[in-house]
């Protein structure tokens, strides 16, 4: 028997309504692509990684639930915020997008990970230039926290996707 057991690292997937937060989730514990369904709240999942346990709280992504995400930070040990990829080809949604991921990124000293979805013929051919600008949108607003961020490209049919399943391990 243990005297002290691990506990959980507790993760918060954000980001904007239907961007793939579940699907995501998702792809850790089945093997085939699931339909989701909206997130209403706040659902939380246990999710074990090679052996090692997470608490997965995915936030509903609708504008008003974005002033509860701030609640759960102080308890998590990391962020997965995630872009439906097409948002950033729309002016409106992008200025929406870096709003939020700003606030995300400068309230709170945790380690983040920004996974890109849903490609598209159009936006997997400029991929590098997207992350590349929003890469440089971020570290203009976010100097100081440059270094614990990373920015990943998400497909779903990598289950799970293995760079991510890296980078939460090494939380």
């Amino acid at each position: 028997m243990r005297l002290f057991s691990k506990k959980p690292k507790t993760i918060l997937f954000l980001g904007l309504k239907d961007c793939g937060k579940t699907s995501i989730i998702y792809s850790f514990i089945f093997k085939e692509e699931i339909k989701t369904i909206p997130t209403v709240g706040v659902e939380e999942i246990e999710v074990k990684i090679n052996k090692k346990k997470f608490n997965f709280f995915d936030m509903t992504g609708c504008y008003y639930a974005s002033k509860i995400w701030f609640h759960y930070y102080p308890y998590s040990d990391a962020v997965v915020y995630v872009i439906d990829i097409n948002s950033l080809c729309d002016k409106s949604k992008y200025i929406e997008e870096v709003d939020y991921l700003k606030d995300v990124i400068n309230k709170y000293n945790k380690k983040i990970v920004i996974v890109l979805t849903k490609y598209t013929k159009r936006t997997k051919e400029n991929i590098e230039d997207i992350k590349n600008t929003l890469f440089l949108h971020i570290a203009e607003n976010c100097k100081n926290r440059i270094n614990s961020i990373s920015i990943i490209q998400y497909d779903i049919n990598d289950r799970p996707n293995e760079y991510l399943k890296n980078w939460l391990l090494k939380i």
